[in-house]
């Protein structure tokens, strides 16, 4: 799936179709020489498409929404703490819990609201993209799908909705990306979702651990709902 950076538009009379500018100050001002993101909009609108060409959605995540999320026992504060993420996407808001119990739902549901309110997120199934990723290193593969340029997406995206991490079968390759993924958004306090199924313990290394379980950036919020596929 490659990922596209070209936009057709007719280009900003201010940005000339670059997305960014310099001000006119004189030297010594503090904008002098700094590039501006411009006002047109076209960088906001590359990240929304960028986000979108890595996401791993169909129509049954395009499908779960608050609207048809049927409340369950256990999964109250999760279903809580989705909507407040959604009102002010900021920090990071970690779900865990037994499996079937609508995590991805809430987490599908985050991405939904998000996209129709125009804000760049990129919704990952972490399995799904490790196996997207090992793609990427087959020499057909075009250049601007490669490894680097597939992971830096969604390593940066604005909000980044990163589902059933630790299904994946650990490999310390498998983990050395999850870490440099949680470790660059973890310093840079950028807002990230995560689903999983595991207990802390299994969640592998304790640097992998600590950077979920940071209650510094945000919310950890246990899911004790049944199979929400059954309506246990």
């Amino acid at each position: 799936m490659p990922i596209s950076t070209t936009i057709s538009q007719h280009p900003c009379p201010l940005c000339d179709g670059f997305g960014f500018y310099t001000r006119s100050v004189p030297y010594g001002h503090p904008d002098f020489g700094k590039l501006q993101e411009c006002e047109c909009g076209l960088i906001h609108r590359r990240r929304i498409e960028q986000c979108g060409a890595v996401s791993n959605v169909g129509p049954a995540i395009l499908g779960m929404t608050f609207g048809n999320w049927k409340p369950v026992k256990g999964a109250v504060d999760c279903h809580k703490a989705a909507l407040a993420f959604c009102e002010s996407p900021a920090g990071w808001l970690v779900m865990m819990g037994r499996p079937g119990g609508g995590k991805t739902h809430l987490a599908a549901a985050i991405y939904n609201r998000l996209q129709t309110a125009q804000v760049p997120a990129a919704f990952v199934n972490w399995p799904s993209f490790l196996a997207y990723l090992r793609e990427a290193f087959n020499p057909d593969t075009p250049r601007d799908a490669t490894f680097s340029a597939r992971f830096e997406v969604v390593m940066k995206a604005p909000v980044l909705i990163l589902d059933d991490v630790g299904a994946e079968r650990g490999t310390e390759w498998t983990e050395e990306q999850l870490y440099k993924l949680l470790d660059y958004r973890t310093v840079n306090e950028i807002p990230t979702v995560i689903t999983s199924n595991c207990r802390p313990d299994e969640l592998g290394h304790e640097r992998v651990v600590s950077r979920i379980l940071n209650t510094r950036l945000g919310r950890v919020v246990m899911n004790t709902a049944g199979d929400y596929r059954r309506g246990a």
